[in-house]
């Protein structure tokens, strides 16, 4: 089964987010932002844990989204610059990027069958910014994602920002505000490189 093409809707803005993988996600506030130099002004990889819901099914306030340029969980609309959203029906799920959803963002995913802990870099190429990665417990994949930070900078190379993620859980149960507040959602890991073009994944400042 394939998600259909989804319809956008323009959704309210939801609270700061607070990690529990036990307990429903809500949207977060910015903790870094992409840096376009050539140094980065010292900026290091960044390693989170969250969590979103399914963009079908899941509460209109809460987010579906990630801007792993922050990174953080999001509210899917264009001013969030969400990099994918996830959608969850019956046992399967998906990752979509953003030309699967709308118009708004431009981003791409790849798949890998590597050990997440054991990746020290992304790859530049074979992103797909169109179709839906069906996603498990355990699936691990790589964003390509083009930032307003980085869009200008001189070669198509450097316009970039790389991560990667492992899924650590997903709940297929129905959400339900009162009784099932976790259901629809997606847990995840990732590490991204906030420095526009670079593709290190190892902890500390990047150098590449």
């Amino acid at each position: 089964m394939t998600p259909s093409r989804l319809r956008f809707l323009p959704l309210a803005a939801a609270a700061a987010f607070t990690a529990a993988s036990c307990g429903a996600p809500t949207s977060s506030t910015a903790k870094y932002e992409c840096s376009n130099t050539a140094t980065g002004n010292g900026l290091p990889t960044i390693a989170d844990t969250a969590g979103i819901f399914s963009i079908n099914g899941g509460p209109p306030s809460g987010p579906s989204g990630v801007n792993t340029c922050t990174p953080a969980p999001v509210i899917a609309q264009p001013s969030a610059l969400f990099d994918f959203v996830v959608d969850v029906e019956g046992t399967e799920a998906w990752v979509l990027p953003p030309k699967a959803v709308s118009s708004a963002n431009s981003a791409g995913w790849r798949a890998t069958t590597g050990a997440y802990d054991s990746i020290t870099a992304a790859p530049t190429s074979g992103y797909n910014d169109s179709l839906p990665l069906p996603i498990a417990p355990g699936s691990v994949f790589f964003i390509q994602a083009l930032k307003p930070g980085c869009a200008l900078l001189s070669y198509q190379s450097q316009r970039y920002i790389y991560s990667k993620f492992i899924i650590d859980s997903i709940h297929y149960y129905p959400y339900n505000a009162v009784t099932a507040p976790a259901g629809l959602t997606v847990y995840y890991r990732m590490v991204v490189d906030p420095i526009c073009g670079y593709t290190s994944l190892k902890p500390g400042i990047p150098t590449s």
